[in-house]
């Protein structure tokens, strides 16, 4: 792979990955740790990716600074962020 942009890997993630996985994520939201570890599984393969082709330096198994770097969060705080608009929308 020649990506050597944060942008333009973020972008191809947003895009194909992330978009299919948080699909109707408010309905099928896991509640279990395993379907949850499943989920951020396919994060963490991006994200190991994308330090190879950035060469960004991480501990392993932190991915906290990739997450930085490409201006990301987890799955998990993607669903509580989604979770609670949808409660605000359904008060109001």
């Amino acid at each position: 792979m020649n990506f050597k942009l944060p942008y333009s890997l973020q972008s191809l993630y947003c895009a194909f990955v992330r978009l299919i996985i948080e699909y109707g994520s408010t309905l099928w939201d896991p509640y279990t740790s395993s379907d949850s570890f499943q989920l951020e599984q396919v994060l963490h393969k991006f994200l190991n990716l994308a330090s190879f082709c950035l060469k960004i330096e991480h501990q392993p198994y932190d991915y906290s600074t990739i997450l930085y770097h490409l201006k990301l969060c987890s799955f998990s705080g993607r669903r509580v962020l989604a979770n609670f608009n949808l409660l605000i929308k359904l008060v109001k």
